[in-house]
């Protein structure tokens, strides 16, 4: 393989993307409009990136699912935003709250 082969510009390297560049890839296999602003509002979110700033698309996506099932779960089981998930894991607010006050979980 030549030397030239190994250096291409443009070429995407999924694990380091801009988010500008992350946005165009994600726009384009998922068919939905996604812009950079969106992603870095999911940065703003807690989303990671790399310590230069880009955005590695595997973990961006695993963020997405965590934050997906935690909405579902938050909406599922009525917890507020700073709530404990604990009932979550099948604790009734009264047994969340017996915990929290020292009790027995039965």
């Amino acid at each position: 393989m030549a030397t030239a082969d190994l250096a291409q510009p443009d070429r995407l390297n999924p694990t380091a993307l801009p988010a500008a560049d992350a946005a165009r890839l994600l726009t384009a296999a998922g068919g939905q409009r996604v812009t950079a602003e969106m992603i870095q509002a999911d940065v703003d979110a807690g989303a990671l990136t790399n310590a230069d700033g880009t955005i590695n698309l595997i973990h961006y996506a695993a963020w997405l699912v965590r934050e997906a099932v935690r909405l579902k779960t938050v909406r599922l089981f009525g917890a507020g935003e700073n709530a404990d998930l604990a009932s979550a894991n099948s604790l009734t607010a009264e047994q969340s709250n017996s915990l929290r006050a020292g009790g027995s979980h039965d």
